[in-house]
């Protein structure tokens, strides 16, 4: 089978089980694993059969060379396992070339959650931003919230039941669909936002010329921005200063891995070990709406 021709049925496959964004994070991959592999064997036609574990190797290596963090190299190889093990299981090739190979150990970075002293610092830049109100929601969605960066993209009004105070992630990275509380400082963001609208769309965020739902970039964007008043200010920041919080505020572990959306409770460990970390050194950590401590709120319904 010709390389292009699996990726297509590759695609069409993950398509039919993953999220939009986890799909996007595969073509892109693959898209650039097919840059490299067909320099090697030169031309973008040839045989998935082709494919060897030196040139599986020499990929990793390859990223290696580009002077990346290694978390991100293997994110990058990742990708590319799946679809070489997909390949073998579904017999296009003979053996499954992925076994035993060594990727680089992930980044040792220590990320510090936010703090009262940077948030208050952040919300001054926020304050002096364009779309001042917007960017404050944004940014209330994921340290109030929790939600990752899709998840404020993919956030409709229809979502939200002001009434109850809480509102449905129905678009997810893992498909799994999960009611978060509505905070008291995100609900009245929401409302001042909304006053500043008139249109009819139900995207709950919108782009700077309020004419259609804001995009990833564009988020991205906002964050770029605030590096002036904290360098080290990103958007998963925030969502890793909300588990944190949440367990540094006695939260219960199951209910944090339901608030998060993870599938892997390895994932949802390493929020323990980072909030002990920062009860240990007496941090003034960001607080959370107690509403968020309320276990019979909050539960998944997929």
């Amino acid at each position: 089978m010709l390389y292009n021709d699996s990726v297509k049925l590759f695609l069409d496959y993950v398509n039919s089980y993953c999220a939009p964004a986890t799909v996007e994070y595969y073509s892109i991959n693959l898209d650039l694993f097919s840059r490299y592999i067909s320099r090697l064997k030169g031309g973008v036609e040839f045989d998935v059969k082709d494919i060897t574990k030196n040139d599986f190797v020499g990929y990793v290596y390859f990223l290696r060379s580009k002077k990346i963090k290694n978390t991100s190299v293997r994110t990058y190889s990742r990708a590319i396992k799946v679809y070489l093990r997909w390949l073998y299981f579904e017999e296009y090739i003979d053996a499954n070339i992925t076994v035993h190979v060594k990727y680089p150990k992930s980044d040792e970075d220590v990320i510090i959650p936010l703090d009262n002293a940077r948030f208050n610092i952040i919300e001054k830049g926020i304050d002096k931003s364009p779309c001042s109100e917007r960017n404050r929601l944004i940014v209330s969605l994921m340290l109030d919230c929790g939600l990752r960066l899709q998840e404020v993209v993919a956030l409709n009004v229809s979502h939200i039941d002001f009434a109850r105070r809480y509102f449905a992630i129905v678009e997810t990275k893992n498909n799994k669909s999960r009611l978060i509380p509505l905070p008291e400082k995100t609900y009245e963001h929401i409302v001042s936002y909304m006053a500043l609208r008139s249109d009819k769309l139900d995207a709950l965020v919108l782009n700077d010329k309020m004419t259609g739902r804001i995009t990833k970039s564009a988020i991205k964007q906002v964050f770029g921005r605030l590096k002036k008043y904290d360098e080290k200010i990103h958007a998963h920041l925030l969502r890793h200063t909300f588990a944190t919080s949440y367990i540094m505020g006695g939260g219960n572990f199951e209910l944090l891995r339901v608030l998060m959306g993870h599938s892997d409770y390895n994932v949802t460990k390493q929020y323990v070990h980072v909030a002990t970390q920062m009860e240990l050194l007496g941090l003034d950590i960001y607080q959370l709406d107690k509403c968020m401590f309320n276990a019979f709120q909050v539960y998944s319904y997929k």
